[in-house]
């Protein structure tokens, strides 16, 4: 093997999506358990998408931890983040409710007050809600204010299954902003796995300092480039050898 080729598979692997166990991260998924459209056929899907995050995240190794809040018309924290190490099989027998609330108020309430109490100091905070029903409500609005407000350095994202006519496009931007998946349909979210675990690994990532203040170390922008510029290098080296 020539050194132009040895360059070649070093800044491919570096193109390949992020190792999420390079730094520490605790992930909570609030997880829809209302009724669906195709019942516990759809919530078998949206457990599959969840491990499938999980396994990506590689949760095993101890870096990053993940927790699951499970609701429907009440809220309940499934898998706390000090489980990670039966994650797969936790998250596999999570029970199907299929009651006509969806309480995602509540779901946030709980993520605030029995989840993020466990945080690590200088862990990366990432919640991940995956739903199809979101609908503008004060009280809604009051327990997404209420978590940010508590942990300035969460992130939000919504993986919105919006083709049941359930989610309003317009409460969703303004719960999450830019940070929302949409789909049509649960047998699509498969499609999503690698958009949100770019999410995670790579997005806005604010460290918690000694003070309880935050600091950005890097930007989704600069992340954006820099994999940019190491696929162009990866494919132009790989030209040559």
């Amino acid at each position: 093997m020539t050194l132009s080729s040895d360059i070649s598979l070093v800044n491919c692997v570096f193109a390949s999506p992020a190792d999420c166990s390079s730094d520490e991260k605790d992930v909570v998924f609030v997880v829809d358990a209302s009724r669906k459209p195709y019942g516990r056929q759809s919530w078998s899907k949206l457990l599959q998408f969840v491990r499938d995050v999980a396994d990506r995240l590689r949760v095993t190794n101890g870096s990053v931890r993940v927790a699951v809040v499970r609701y429907a018309d009440t809220a309940e924290l499934s898998i706390a983040l000090n489980d990670s190490s039966r994650t797969h099989r936790l998250i596999a027998n999570l029970d199907y409710d299929g009651h006509d609330v969806s309480d995602l108020a509540g779901a946030l309430d709980v993520t605030r007050s029995q989840v993020f109490n466990d945080l690590r100091l200088g862990a990366r905070s990432v919640v991940v809600v995956v739903t199809e029903h979101l609908l503008a409500s004060a009280r809604l609005t009051a327990a997404v204010d209420r978590l940010r407000s508590s942990f300035d350095d969460v992130e939000l994202i919504v993986v919105a299954v919006t083709g049941h006519g359930g989610v309003e496009v317009d409460t969703l931007s303004k719960i999450a902003g830019s940070e929302t998946s949409r789909i049509d349909d649960f047998d699509k979210l498969s499609d999503k796995m690698d958009e949100v675990v770019q999410f995670i690994c790579d997005g806005r990532h604010e460290l918690r300092t000694p003070q309880g203040k935050s600091r950005s170390t890097r930007s989704t922008a600069y992340m954006l480039q820099l994999r940019l510029f190491s696929r162009l290098l990866c494919v132009r080296l790989s030209v040559q050898v």
